[in-house]
């Protein structure tokens, strides 16, 4: 089955240039101190981001080490230098303008894709700082070879080369793409780039996020140093948490990840003013009827509570993501559906408490309520739009033809009729809808989860639509429905949905079974249940296609 999804997009050279180009130092970026830092990180994303599509681009089959891949690692390491606070051993700017002599034509196709860490985990590179400097503690002479794994290898290698060459260290650093499955990570590079690593004296560094599920990058990169006549102890891993290998389900990596040397990343820690530490599913204690709402905590954002209480503080991201997150919120409160938060430092958003209570059954139906949710659909798709139509993504289609077929033996529906690509709301579980002291509706989560690492990304609102119909049931999904149709004059809306109710109930059926194998009780039950109520509904929405029978203007499912 299939949960996860990636969010990787083809732009143009000319795209990714221009970024790295309006953050390098004198272009006018930074102005406040705040804007300085903020342009400074930015440079340092942008830098990264442009030396793994670069590489990617190049790499084929075998990564290679061409002398623009350098210059492209060059300015990368000066971007960290600078973000670092260090004197950068060539500027930015000097290096920008040696890597351009030797770019592609800037119409040339790349694809980019967003480190998840950056994005989802509250990683920042600084938190790789510390474990740099151990490193050079515990092993204080000799070089250092740093191998940053694609993507977020692009920007965290750098971050550590930079502070080991401020230890007077010898390093050198270079960036691998890992291939094959997910749960079990190969690598393939050039003769050229295989003798290097052969030929190197020193300590090899791996440098990624993760370990994950499995482990899989990281014991992939060990096993293919090992092949190059590196011995395991010149092999040190720099991985962003270092959990017990019982918990890793790639069996070699399980076996042997307890026995790898490991500098891990800083935790993150709350800043002053931060209190409770709402993450991994302690909200729930805050509203007693929620307890069992089954969490998978490592999917969840990162959250503190602030010890006044008048204050929520969420990671959003960084760079661009964290900038487009608080133009949403933004966009979401003006119109009345949301709180408004501000950026409150790299990667977080700071929202005001509200006091609010979750939705109560009997008000799902009630008139005042499906108008609000009804327009709350009618806004995202007016004001989120991504472009014409278009049918579903081949992403989100082979999700769904292998979650059909993996939990019903049953082929995909027919596709739909094409629909303009949305960034959906992507979280309309019954939990995210409150009510405030006031009495106004406000709905929770409404940022991150229509562009996230799980599925569907950007799509038709009719996903969030199936959504509703699915964790609400009739008649509260069909008054809401025509609401929405009535403020967005989406007639064709009842076309597309069949499909979404499938998709969805997909989605959400191997996710729930996913995540049992991975929490521990109660929540693991809880979500055993989720799992079999989701069944239910696909079986339900598959026998209503293949029927034909459902008449325009009536959901499917119950509460």
């Amino acid at each position: 089955m299939i949960v996860f999804r990636h969010a990787r997009v083809r732009v143009r050279l000319a795209e990714l240039v221009a970024e790295v180009r309006a953050y390098l130092p004198g272009s006018g970026a930074a102005v406040s101190r705040p804007a300085r830092d903020d342009a400074v990180l930015r440079l340092l994303l942008a830098a990264g981001g442009l030396e793994c599509a670069l590489s990617d681009h190049w790499g084929g089959e075998d990564d290679a080490w061409r002398p623009a891949q350098r210059a492209a690692m060059d300015l990368s390491i000066a971007a960290a230098e600078t973000y670092l606070g260090l004197l950068p051993r060539v500027s930015p700017v000097a290096a920008f303008a040696a890597l351009a002599q030797g770019l592609p034509p800037p119409e040339t196709m790349v694809v980019a894709a967003c480190p998840e860490g950056f994005r989802y985990y509250a990683l920042s590179p600084a938190a790789y700082v510390e474990p740099a400097r151990r490193l050079a503690a515990a092993q204080p002479r000799g070089p250092v070879l740093v191998i940053g794994l694609r993507t977020i290898g692009s920007t965290l290698a750098p971050v550590v080369a930079a502070v080991l060459r401020a230890t007077g260290r010898r390093c050198d650093v270079f960036t691998l793409r890992p291939h094959g499955h997910p749960e079990d990570r190969t690598y393939r590079a050039n003769a050229t780039l295989r003798r290097y690593v052969q030929q190197w004296p020193g300590l090899v560094a791996v440098v990624d996020e993760g370990p994950g599920l499995s482990g899989s990058s990281f014991g992939g990169a060990v096993r293919w140093v090992q092949a190059q006549g590196v011995a395991l102890s010149r092999i040190v891993l720099l991985p962003s948490w270092n959990p017990s290998g019982k918990r890793l389900c790639h069996t070699v990596v399980a076996r042997e990840w307890d026995k790898w040397c490991k500098f891990p990343a800083s935790e993150v820690a709350p800043r002053r003013g931060w209190g409770r530490d709402l993450s991994g599913g302690g909200w729930r204690k805050l509203v007693p009827r929620l307890r069992d709402v089954p969490v998978w905590p490592q999917e969840e954002r990162v959250k503190f509570l602030a010890r006044n209480g008048r204050w929520l503080y969420k990671f959003s991201g960084l760079g661009r993501t964290h900038a487009e997150a608080a133009d949403r919120s933004r966009a979401l409160a003006g119109h009345g559906f949301s709180v408004a938060g501000v950026r409150a430092g790299e990667g977080w958003l700071r929202f005001p408490w509200r006091a609010a209570r979750p939705l109560q059954a009997a008000e799902c139906t009630a008139a005042a309520w499906t108008r609000w949710a009804g327009s709350y659909f009618a806004f995202l798709r007016s004001a989120f739009a991504l472009g014409p139509s278009q049918p579903p993504s081949a992403e989100l289609q082979a999700m769904t033809a292998a979650n059909v077929r993996a939990l019903a033996g049953a082929p995909p529906p027919p596709l739909p009729p094409e629909a303009p690509p949305v960034r959906l709301d992507g979280r309309v579980l019954w939990h995210e809808w409150a009510v405030g002291e006031d009495g106004t509706y406000l709905k929770f989560d409404a940022l991150d989860h229509g562009d996230d690492h799980f599925f569907p990304g950007p799509a038709d609102i009719a996903w969030d639509l199936a959504g509703m119909e699915t964790e609400f049931g009739s008649p509260c999904a069909e008054a809401v429905i025509a609401a929405y149709q009535s403020r967005s004059g989406d007639r064709e809306l009842y076309a597309r949905l069949p499909w979404y109710r499938v998709a969805y109930t997909a989605f959400r059926a191997a996710f729930a079974a996913f995540a049992q194998e991975l929490v521990g009780p109660p929540d693991a039950a809880g979500f055993r249940r989720e799992h079999l109520r989701y069944l239910r509904r696909l079986q339900r929405a598959l026998a209503a296609t293949s029927a034909g029978s459902e008449a325009p203007g009536r959901a499917i499912g119950g509460a």
